[in-house]
């Protein structure tokens, strides 16, 4: 999913401009806009990596995004029978029926409504439609569809898609595991405890309404029958289905003994043969592009399939079976449809390959730019040994790590709600290690012999009771520089000085020699600040004492 609102577009390029402005001289060292694989471990990484590109930034840079990979919510297509095919379009429900020569839509039975998640159809021509948190019952009053408030339900708690059991009752399962019925008791749709069933792992869709009170769960790699035994639903083990590779959507029929499942791009066909479930390879079908929901036509071997097309697009594929083989049908395919019903998957994780660096690290600066909706989140977090230990970082915050040079980086998203995604558009990686270095003489007075100043050059040559003028550099966005000076044969502290910020991390500073150094070197210990944190570096006999102001003196009296 792309971001291409102008004001996302103005509001990245700013925080380039920004980002290069404030931290001017503190080191990035890694960046990624996500517009390839190049610092992504693909063997690792579980969320999804759009490369498609955003362009004309203001700052010249293409960016992609990283976010929650998502199915679509298999329950989006149904099929009457009278062939008639219900689908999500858009925002609403579209009904196509056959004209004699193609399927049209008959928009006297459009449903207009946001957010449709799943559908379930009822008797006649009314239909259940499920969103983030109810059902709502629209019925056909002989003009249009309206709707109908005592067959509706609310307060749902992340639901993933709906089946009837009958005109009047509806069963739906969450994201928890749980299948809830509903039942009309003559006023208003109730929970039935009977019929409803809780702690089913890795649910992803719900199938009822073959003649019974059974229902069957597409979850994980399997399909588990619940078959109703007059009290309570029970698994039934026979009609269960085991070793599925990467089921997407499924439907049942004929009384419960024929399943159809999407696994990956193939649709297996099981039917029960006394004892168990086997696939039917004659009633199977394989070759799809990108599948994402099934419906029998009811009480017949008959499926409709939603395949995904190479431009976004869905079109419906109607199979049947030629008395050797399923073929499709090209007469009942509808085109061109719209899908949003997007279920995002939370908690996957975007992880970075190795980076060596030239320097050891010990802390960094994060900034992103991201967008995230409500109910979404992102967290990053940063490791430079390797991957031994990680630290949470926040955007743009100074933020201390576990000292070493091989850089790494995940980001976790999060979304509770599974409608949204949070997404990540670019990262840049700044070392903010406080470190002192390029120390430079930038004057002398009176030195004793000719030198090209300025110059880190060492040893250069001073006379004792003179001053000299210095310079250094600093990363970490150090806050004060103090030099203290050392009679280099003795390691006796002689002085120090405070410097004075003249740049971006860059100081200065001016030293007066004591004029009773005599034959000696000079030593000097650097010490950034920054808050509690120090940084130190030392540069031994940088410098030679030849001669003194005293001598000058003397020679200036004597002559």
């Amino acid at each position: 999913m792309k971001k291409t609102l102008l004001s996302l577009i103005l509001m990245i390029g700013l925080i380039f401009t920004n980002i290069s402005s404030v931290y001017a001289n503190t080191p990035q060292i890694f960046y990624d806009t996500y517009t390839n694989y190049t610092y992504i471990d693909t063997s690792k990484t579980t969320a999804n990596v759009d490369t498609e590109k955003i362009t004309n930034l203001p700052s010249g840079q293409d960016i992609g995004a990283v976010n929650l990979p998502f199915y679509i919510y298999p329950g989006v297509l149904k099929v009457r029978d009278n062939k008639d095919i219900v689908v999500v379009n858009g925002n609403g429900i579209s009904t196509y029926s056959f004209d004699g020569n193609k399927m049209t839509e008959n928009t006297l039975l459009r449903v207009n409504i946001n957010n449709p998640l799943s559908l379930t159809l009822l008797d006649s021509y009314d239909i259940s439609v499920l969103t983030s948190n109810g059902v709502t019952t629209y019925s056909f009053d002989g003009s249009k569809m309206v709707q109908n408030p005592l067959l509706s339900i609310s307060g749902l708690i992340n639901p993933i898609n709906i089946s009837s059991l009958s005109d009047k009752s509806i069963s739906v399962l969450d994201k928890q595991g749980n299948v809830t019925n509903y039942s009309f008791d003559g006023t208003q749709m109730i929970k039935n405890p009977i019929l409803s069933k809780n702690g089913i792992n890795n649910p992803l869709e719900l199938s009822t309404g073959f003649n019974s009170y059974d229902f069957a769960i597409l979850q994980g790699n399997s399909v588990t029958y619940y078959s109703f035994d007059g009290t309570q639903v029970i698994q039934n083990p026979f009609l269960s289905i085991v070793g599925l590779t990467k089921p997407v959507a499924f439907d049942v029929t004929n009384n419960g003994k024929d399943i159809a499942v999407i696994d990956a791009n193939t649709v297996k066909y099981f039917q029960f043969d006394g004892n168990q479930m086997i696939q039917n390879s004659i009633l199977s079908f394989s070759g799809l592009n990108k599948p994402v929901a099934i419906s029998f036509e009811p009480n017949t071997t008959s499926y409709a399939v939603l395949d995904q097309q190479s431009d976004g697009t869905y079109i419906v594929r109607y199979f049947q079976f030629d008395g050797t083989k399923m073929v499709e049908n090209p007469l009942l395919e509808v085109s061109g449809l719209q899908v949003n019903s997007k279920f995002y998957e939370s908690g996957k994780i975007l992880y970075s390959l190795p980076v060596t660096l030239a320097k050891n690290v010990n802390n960094v600066i994060v900034n992103y730019e991201s967008s995230i909706p409500a109910n979404t989140g992102i967290n990053i977090e940063i490791s430079l040994d390797g991957g031994n230990t990680w630290t949470n970082v926040s955007n743009g915050v100074p933020t201390p790590v576990t000292q070493g040079n091989i850089l790494l980086y995940r980001a976790t998203l999060t979304t509770t709600d599974g409608v949204s995604t949070p997404e990540l558009y670019w990262i840049s990686i700044l070392d903010n290690t406080l470190r002192l270095f390029n120390f430079m003489i930038t004057d002398i007075v009176n030195p004793p012999v000719q030198q090209t100043l300025p110059t880190s050059t060492f040893p250069v040559y001073i006379k004792a009771g003179y001053n000299f003028s210095f310079s250094i550099e600093t990363t970490g966005n150090a806050e004060s520089v103090k030099a203290d000076f050392y009679d280099g044969k003795t390691n006796t502290w002689i002085g120090s000085t405070t410097l004075s910020k003249v740049g971006d991390e860059v100081w200065t500073g001016t030293y007066h020699t004591p004029v009773d150094l005599i034959d000696t070197t000079l030593s000097v210990v650097f010490t950034a600040y920054r808050g509690s944190e120090t940084a130190q570096v030392r540069y031994d006999n940088f410098a030679i004492i030849q001669g003194s102001a005293l001598g000058d003196l003397i020679i200036q009296r004597t002559n």
